[in-house]
């Protein structure tokens, strides 16, 4: 095959340059998903954060990383699974008696 004045070295940079770009390709793809599996996490379902860190990269990765968390349950509300609050309240006669003196 003719590469023109540079040789075989140019079919050599031209495949390394393919191979990276492959490489590249994968490994984007990969972070990608994981940004997806934290955006799901957040309490986001779409896949529209899988495709924005995909296509740009470390903008994307950012946008994902200030997503708000949708589910964090309003203060006072949470609970264990159980019914039960998991938030420890004491009664107010126990409250007075811990400050008095």
């Amino acid at each position: 095959m003719y590469y023109g004045d540079y040789g075989e070295a140019a079919g050599a940079i031209g495949a390394i340059t393919f191979l990276f770009a492959i490489v590249f390709l994968v490994l984007d793809w990969l972070i990608a998903k994981e940004f997806q599996n934290a955006a799901e996490l957040k309490g986001y379902k779409e896949t529209k954060y899988l495709w924005y860190c995909f296509f740009f990269t470390i903008g994307g990765w950012l946008l994902v990383c200030a997503l708000p968390n949708r589910n964090v349950p309003s203060v006072g509300n949470e609970t264990r699974g159980n019914g039960k609050s998991s938030v420890y309240r004491k009664d107010e006669d126990e409250i007075d008696e811990a400050l008095k003196f």
